[in-house]
């Protein structure tokens, strides 16, 4: 026992300064973004604008690039939109707020799919909107430099297809990790007649005159300015995977290059720029009836009546809606998202759309996790457990599935279920006290409280006693109440075992023990005992 929980201990240092959702690219990309978004604006922005923002993006250290990574430190990310920005990042940044980055990427579903691109929109809004005042210039720097952490977010492989609300930490983390590595096609019609298209074309100039300046992790060669020409699809890795795959950077670049240029644009001309960038989402989609197709995208779903989510993004010549600055990101609640990301309508004016495979799930439509748990509990002289566990179910969290008709048009409620979400381990199980031990296997059924931080779980399995006199197998179950970051849980076990009593009868018997929990996917515990990353997907 003393052997286990010292194994815990270790892995809960091994665990302690490891952050799930990583990509230290958003720094170099968004650096390079505000450096070709300069030379494409310089006739239609402030000269005094863009020299502030290169200087933003050029210091050696607190560059602007250094803001988007930062974003994912922070639950309210509108502390990193003012002048006290940086000392807010130094202070995260220290050994003891270790705590404080671990809560903040336990409740991150602001960085995954609909909520990513909502959470951009207003950020970047709000940027625009405070560009228009030389007073207000470096907050809008600072808001912009935070909404591409999203919008980058958004064109991860990971991200995209994750459904992060209400999901379990490890089971997010399951398929976040696999389809990282495995990456998703993205279909693009950037080009025209083999060519590409405006702002395209002008961006990738502003990328070719700037190659001796742009940052090491962005360089590129001819053949990759060119990659887009022409191209129809492309395969797109995970957020860790992006200096691995030049077409992918490149467009990730190029898109947030045209946003930083919104921004610097709206420094001159209080109309907003000719061109914005605008987006659309479905989420998954299940069909109860008719054909398997839908309105906007054809997708091949694993049995012909589930598709995976859908997105698009376009340029948009009219103008947005005039806002004033917003800055209560924290507070963003799903309907809020629901009308500023309208869902993805049959249409050719798309400028990249995205195709989920058809195994992206598995065949019943839930979510593929897997993974790993190690529990430690128990009183001295009274319970003592050990549980090794398998994760082996995640259910679709709540309203992440969209129900369609008979004529494949989403309607307004989605295939749910009070039981979700839930998520299933198989566990050994080794028990002991004073008079006996007991070896068993144990299936948990647990269920994420609203309380994003609190969780219940049902345990019930056989296991064989063994004791002086005798030996016994039964049935034990019980109720384990966990309260963390769902990675690492303090637990309560209330269980239903059995006890050897002074006069050596074994009998039933409820027992109260506290304990530690540790759940993780496969691919966090690869990357925590540093086992070799795997290759993605390298595709141009």
């Amino acid at each position: 026992m003393r052997t286990a929980v010292g194994l815990l201990v270790v892995m809960v240092v091994i665990v302690a300064p490891a952050r799930a959702f990583d990509g230290y690219e958003h720094r170099s990309v968004s650096n390079a973004a505000v450096i070709v978004a300069a030379k494409y604006a310089e006739g239609t922005a402030d000269y005094a604008f863009i020299a502030q923002a290169l200087a933003l993006a050029t210091k050696e250290k607190e560059t602007f690039g250094d803001l988007t990574v930062a974003a994912d430190w922070f639950q309210n990310v509108t502390t990193l939109t003012t002048s006290e920005a940086f000392k807010a990042v130094r202070k995260r940044q220290r050994i003891y707020m270790a705590w404080r980055k671990g809560i903040s990427l336990h409740r991150n579903m602001l960085h995954f799919q609909r909520q990513a691109l909502c959470t951009y929109l207003m950020l970047h809004r709000n940027a625009v909107a405070l560009a228009a005042s030389p007073d207000t210039w470096e907050a809008s720097l600072y808001t912009e430099a935070v909404a591409l952490h999203f919008l980058q977010d958004f064109f991860s492989a990971g991200h995209f297809v994750t459904p992060r609300k209400h999901s379990n930490d490890a089971v997010a983390g399951s398929l976040h990790d696999h389809f990282g590595h495995t990456g998703l096609k993205v279909l693009l019609a950037m080009s025209s007649d083999q060519t590409l298209a405006e702002p395209w074309r002008s961006l990738v100039a502003a990328v070719k005159s700037q190659l001796g300046v742009l940052p090491d992790a962005v360089r590129y060669n001819d053949a990759d300015l060119t990659s887009l020409d022409g191209r129809t699809e492309l395969r797109i890795g995970g957020d860790t995977y992006l200096n691995d795959i030049p077409g992918q950077r490149l467009l990730v670049l190029l898109i947030s290059a045209q946003s930083v240029a919104e921004v610097l644009n709206a420094s001159r001309n209080s109309s907003a720029p000719a061109e914005h960038i605008a987006v659309c989402f479905n989420e998954r989609w299940a069909q109860r009836d008719g054909p398997h197709a839908h309105s906007f995208l054809e997708n091949p779903a694993s049995n012909g009546k589930r598709g995976g989510p859908e997105a698009a993004l376009r340029l948009e010549t009219s103008p947005p809606a005039k806002l004033k600055p917003h800055l209560t990101i924290r507070f963003l609640k799903s309907d809020a998202c629901e009308k500023e990301v309208p869902r993805c309508e049959a249409s050719e004016n798309w400028l990249v759309r995205f195709a989920v495979p058809p195994d992206a799930y598995s065949e019943q439509g839930n979510l593929e996790a897997k993974g790993v748990q190690f529990t430690v509990a128990g009183l001295p002289a009274v319970r003592r457990s050990i549980s090794v566990g398998r994760l082996i179910y995640g259910t679709d969290p709540r309203n992440t599935v969209m129900v369609h008709d008979e004529e494949n048009k989403p309607l307004d409620r989605y295939f749910t279920s009070s039981l979700v979400p839930l998520y299933a381990t198989g566990n050994l199980l080794f028990v002991e006290s004073d008079r006996y031990r007991a070896i068993g296997v144990r299936g948990e059924l647990a269920y994420d409280l609203p309380l994003t931080a609190a969780g219940a779980t049902l345990m019930f399995g056989p296991n064989i006693y063994k004791f002086h006199g005798g030996r016994a197998t039964r049935l034990d179950v019980g109720l384990k109440l966990t309260y963390g970051f769902d990675v690492m849980n303090i637990a309560l076990l209330l269980e239903r075992g059995h006890q050897v009593d002074d006069n050596g009868r074994f009998h039933q018997r409820y027992f109260i023990t506290p304990g530690v929990e540790l759940t993780l996917s496969n691919s966090w515990y690869r990357k925590f005992l540093h086992f070799p990353r795997r290759p993605c997907c390298n595709e141009r």
